[in-house]
């Protein structure tokens, strides 16, 4: 039996592949930042799908990934850093999450006039001098291209930055679709947030993504960096690189185990509505409290019938009743 939502995905994936094989080609250098170091599935979903994409265009592996979290470099090592700048997708752009905000802000201050490519994103802005402080760092750059993600958020950026705007899909949708990792042993997995997109509060019964002992991220690291090291690659960019991708793709299994452990799954997170579509998983789903998966869903994903929007109320009413 063929996946349900096959066409969705596809069309979703190679619009991602046109739009990033618009900013680089087959044996150009790349540089992929602002690594999602923490346990949200979401974002580690997002990084290895961006990563795929850009791998196969280029042929070759990033020159360089940082988090927001490594060692800060100097505007003399940005400027030298090789190939083509990509800031990674999601959902933090805006004042929600200034560490990350902050950080991509530093970076257009000390590359201005060199081309900075944001990866798809949905943004959130609760302070209206937030969204001057950006939209001045965005046209004091110059060079900045800004992948919208829903059709909201491309119509915010429009009307707000002075820069290019492109309508893109999430970068989740570069992993194509995806068999289950497990079978189902639960009817119906009830995920609910509890972080600060959390609408309402948690509800006995629910998960979240799944915490992790920062020892055993380590231990996935450390593979990564031997492998690059016994193969003759000792520079430290390569052997950071090889750390981020393995605990990315650690951090990605464990969620997919996870989602694929329930015949069905009632959530508010947008990408269990994004990896349950990839997995053919039937879901039901209600909003965060950014709007961002309805909006995603407006965009993109109504064109399949796995998964199904619900008010919040409904939500509550099916957690607590199943």
């Amino acid at each position: 039996m063929g996946h349900p939502c096959l066409s969705s995905i596809q069309r979703q994936s190679q619009l991602l592949h046109t739009a990033l094989s618009a900013e680089v080609k087959a044996g150009q250098d790349w540089v992929l930042v602002d690594f999602p170091d923490h346990a949200n599935v979401g974002d580690s979903a997002i990084w290895v799908g961006q990563y795929k994409k850009l791998r196969k265009i280029t042929g070759r592996h990033a020159a360089f990934v940082a988090s927001c979290g490594s060692p800060v470099l100097t505007v003399d090592e940005w400027r030298s850093l090789p190939g083509q700048i990509f800031l990674h997708g999601g959902g933090n752009f805006g004042d929600l999450y200034p560490q990350h905000q902050n950080y991509r802000l530093g970076i257009l201050n000390a590359v201005k006039g060199r081309r900075i490519v944001q990866l798809a994103q949905s943004l959130h802005f609760s302070d209206a001098s937030a969204v001057k402080d950006t939209a001045r760092a965005i046209r004091e750059h110059g060079n900045f291209c800004f992948f919208a993600r829903d059709q909201v958020t491309y119509d915010f950026a429009w009307r707000n930055f002075d820069c290019e705007v492109k309508l893109v899909p999430d970068g989740a949708f570069g992993l194509g679709p995806l068999a289950r990792t497990r079978p189902a042993t639960v009817k119906t997995l009830q995920f609910r947030r509890e972080d600060v997109e959390a609408l309402g509060g948690p509800i006995p019964g629910s998960v979240d993504w799944p915490l992790e002992n920062p020892a055993e991220s380590a231990r996935v690291r450390w593979p990564g960096k031997m492998h690059n090291l016994l193969r003759g690659n000792i520079s430290r960019a390569s052997r950071l690189r090889a750390g981020c991708n393995a605990v990315a793709e650690w951090r990605l299994k464990r969620g997919l185990d996870l989602l694929s452990s329930a015949e069905e799954i009632v959530c508010d997170r947008l990408h269990v509505h994004i990896l349950s579509t990839l997995l053919g998983i039937p879901h039901r789903f209600s909003d965060n409290t950014t709007g961002k998966i309805s909006a995603y869903y407006k965009t993109w994903t109504h064109e399949c019938s796995l998964g199904k929007p619900l008010a919040g109320a409904q939500m509550f009413d099916l957690l607590q009743t199943n």
